[in-house]
């Protein structure tokens, strides 16, 4: 549900009814019910514009290094130790395993955090 409104946000800032209730399509809530997700999305126009949001400034870098996996290239995002790195290959994913060997290792990242 969050990321379908960022989505949203980062398309149209101040989103109408009909917009918020197409991007929630095929999302399940099964906790707070979806008046006070309608609620919640309402008040994402006071924010203002996605252009000032972080992941928005850095988008396109976010996006050019993701299209080098079409490439074969290994992509890292962050940095420290919030990292995502996404190996080229199984060889690679050796490489970053033989340098980083206390990585949590992800594969749908439903159950970390």
């Amino acid at each position: 549900l969050v990321m379908s409104l960022y989505a949203l946000w980062m398309r149209t800032p101040n989103p109408s009814d009909a917009a918020i209730e197409k991007a929630l399509q095929g999302n399940l809530c099964r906790c707070t019910g979806y008046e006070a997700i309608m609620r919640a999305a309402r008040a994402i126009s006071s924010y203002g514009k996605a252009a000032k949001d972080p992941l928005a400034v850095e988008r396109n870098d976010i996006t050019t290094r993701l299209e080098a996996l079409r490439d074969g290239a290994r992509v890292e995002v962050g940095s420290g130790k919030q990292r995502l790195i996404v190996p080229a290959d199984v060889y690679d994913f050796a490489a970053v395993l033989e340098k980083e060997p206390g990585a949590t290792i992800v594969a749908g990242s439903t159950d970390v955090g």
